[in-house]
């Protein structure tokens, strides 16, 4: 999940290189150097409190004193109970500390004082002392918590990201998988009748069938595919059933602007049997008109399909397609596209845009 977190930050614009250097691993080494330095920044006072060398000894005895406090609480504190909801835990571990590094301030005075230059005239203050470590160590502390809760908030974002999107794919193509067999089903039933009523119009199916499963197995494998092609898809399926049916008619329109744009595979193929199903008429001539157009950055795609005075099924036209295709709308286009559909006594109308 690591590797998958740091490709991830990696196609990220140029203000996020931040975010790169807090979480990938291979810059924990310029990080430590980072916090190192500004530490260093902190104890190298110009100003020499003591004798030489006892000064620089005691200059490195604060860094690693410092140092100390952040990386017990960033490496154990932190990760082994801040992490697993030991909070009670954790803040007695911070106050462990806090008291730990208050007495070795407290050890350590006596021992370098005859090492001053200026030797102190008084007594120190224990309230005032106590009081500027408090708010050093508590700078400390809450600057080192905070950033490894921002990692870990990160890292999990990234994680919920991806498990987001595994079970999106995953219900995506299971819903795909759901909508093939239900097209092929169909798609063989029309053959098999041809077969019985017209054996002269039989390879011509079969020519027509193999283009559309050839689509299904190899052209449909991608995330996405070229919207001339799904529109070709969708015109040997309706020649199929105009082949069957001599009183059917159906026309597509497409405007030229659009014909290379990507769309995912089968999203418009639900909707186009629907129509040739709820279209079948036994007196009258039937018809689907398909229309493909542009509305700036939106595709609109409408279907429109005859009714017959007598109507082979009752009810609002649906199936397993159509409850299919309304799911992975919600899971491709959420808040994002919109579907109306609309029926008279003469025709049925389905308009879907979906974005470009």
């Amino acid at each position: 999940m690591e590797k998958v977190i740091r490709a991830d930050i990696g196609k990220f614009n140029v203000q996020h290189w931040l975010l790169r250097f807090i979480l990938d691993r291979n810059t924990r080494v310029f990080r430590h150097v980072g916090v190192l330095i500004l530490l260093l920044f902190i104890t190298n006072d110009d100003k020499q409190e003591y004798v030489a060398p006892a000064d620089l000894y005691i200059k490195i005895g604060a860094l690693v004193w410092l140092l100390s406090q952040i990386y017990i609480n960033i490496y154990v504190l932190v990760p082994k109970l801040l992490f697993k909801g030991k909070h009670l835990a954790y803040c007695l571990g911070v106050l462990a500390v806090l008291l730990i590094c208050y007495g070795t301030v407290l050890l350590t005075e006596p021992v370098i004082a005859p090492y001053r230059i200026t030797p102190t005239e008084r007594q120190p203050d224990t309230v005032r002392s106590f009081v500027a470590f408090l708010f050093i160590f508590s700078i400390l502390i809450a600057a080192s918590t905070a950033l490894k809760l921002f990692q870990r908030w990160i890292r999990d974002s990234y994680r919920i990201h991806e498990l987001e999107k595994l079970t999106l794919q995953s219900e995506l193509n299971q819903l795909k998988s759901q909508i093939n067999p239900h097209f092929l089903f169909n798609t063989l039933n029309n053959a098999h009748v041809l077969t019985k009523t017209d054996p002269a119009k039989s390879s011509q199916v079969l020519i027509k069938l193999s283009e559309l499963l050839r689509y299904q197995l190899y052209d449909c494998a991608e995330e996405k595919v070229l919207l001339v092609a799904d529109i070709n898809f969708l015109a040997d399926f309706l020649n199929l059933e105009k082949i069957r049916r001599d009183s059917f008619e159906f026309v597509i329109e497409a405007d030229n602007n659009i014909s290379h744009n990507w769309v995912p595979p089968f999203i418009f193929i639900p909707f186009v049997e629907n129509a040739v199903k709820h279209s079948m008429d036994a007196t009258d001539q039937s018809y689907v008109h398909l229309k493909f157009s542009r509305q700036q950055h939106k595709l609109l795609f409408e279907c429109i399909n005859s009714v017959p005075a007598i109507a082979t099924s009752k009810g609002l036209p649906g199936g397993i397609g159509l409850a299919n295709i309304r799911r992975r709308l919600e899971l491709l286009y959420p808040s994002n596209h919109t579907l109306t559909v609309t029926q008279t006594k003469e025709r049925f109308h389905v308009a879907l845009s979906i974005p470009l």
